[in-house]
């Protein structure tokens, strides 16, 4: 992505990587010391792994599991998702950064965050979700600036990314996805089998901010190429009046370089001056 000239800007930019930190979320006071919330939660996967959750920590992130534990004092729950999935969720919840997310610029990652943000909504756990959005966006940010080579390497990917952020309401994610979006097609990168029709490629995507965005971003990429266009333009003129200096000095030189052949290197000698008295 490149930096955008143009009006709209992302709601809530942010310009550093959160910190991993294993600090425990605070909890509802309402609900300190209801029963189901005590003591520990066995997660059985549906790879027939098992995971042992905190039923504090669980609920204070999940209001589905906070609804569930709070009438049920259950002490295991069966999930449809597999344990990876799932312990990366938890991973996000306990407020640590997965792994590798801000120490390369591969888009590898998303894939993840992906797998992350379905458990999040399924769940009904919007830290998780909130925070995943937080270090996306920090990851395309890469500190105080974004990173100018920073792009989807698909531009289905960031089609995919755009719906999902429409879907689970990423606001800050989601600017920036539109904005990279937009500079791909603007260049004339378009995802595979939908031709060079734009409707077709936006047709899943209705947010109104997103498509301004997208908008904008083909916007700011015309004027930035009008501007290098003129650059160049400039600059062919310039080496098309230096050649022609350089041809007129040839040109010049020439008879000079001719005159020194037969005098012994000696110019020949200018006319005479004829005195007024020799007239």
């Amino acid at each position: 992505m490149s930096n955008p000239s143009g009006q709209s800007r992302p709601p809530a930019p942010i310009d550093t990587a959160p910190a991993a930190t294993t600090s425990r979320l605070k909890l509802d006071p309402a609900a300190v010391g209801v029963p189901g919330w005590t003591g520990t939660l066995t997660l059985t996967t549906s790879d027939g792994g098992e995971i042992i959750v905190d039923k504090e920590l669980l609920c204070s992130s999940s209001k589905f599991y906070s609804d569930m534990l709070s009438t049920c004092d259950t002490q295991r729950v069966a999930v449809d998702e597999p344990r990876e999935t799932l312990e990366l969720a938890l991973q996000v919840m306990r407020n640590q950064v997965p792994a590798k997310t801000f120490d390369e610029l591969d888009g590898s990652c998303w894939e993840m965050y992906k797998r992350i943000l379905v458990v999040a909504d399924k769940y009904d756990m919007p830290v998780v979700r909130e925070r995943c959005e937080k270090w996306l966006v920090s990851r395309c940010l890469r500190g105080k600036v974004r990173c100018s080579d920073f792009r989807f390497q698909e531009v289905s990917v960031a089609l995919e990314w755009l719906i999902l952020c429409q879907k689970y309401n990423l606001r800050c994610l989601g600017w920036y996805v539109a904005y990279d979006l937009g500079t791909q097609l603007a260049a004339g990168i378009w995802p595979a089998g939908m031709g060079n029709s734009v409707t077709e490629c936006c047709q899943g995507i209705t947010d109104p901010e997103f498509l301004k965005v997208i908008l904008e971003a083909v916007a700011d990429s015309v004027r930035a190429e009008k501007i290098a266009s003129a650059s160049r333009r400039h600059a062919r003129s310039q080496v098309q009046a230096s050649q022609h200096v350089a041809n007129v000095a040839q040109a010049i030189a020439q008879p000079a370089v001719a005159g020194l052949g037969g005098g012994g290197g000696m110019l020949a000698a200018p006319p005479a001056i004829l005195d007024e008295h020799d007239a």
